[in-house]
């Protein structure tokens, strides 16, 4: 199976939804769980 969708998520964020949305579709993803803050804004987070 293919990954190339990465679901960039935080526990206290409302990811859970969008991660229902991508199992309901049988969509192949990865996840990425990333901390608030200026773990958001590097580089490699895909600005």
């Amino acid at each position: 199976m293919n990954q190339d969708l990465v679901f960039y998520t935080n526990p206290m964020s409302r990811g859970r939804i969008v991660r229902w949305m991508l199992e309901e579709l049988g969509v192949p993803y990865r996840t990425e769980v990333v901390s608030y803050g200026p773990p958001m804004k590097a580089p490699s987070f895909g600005h």
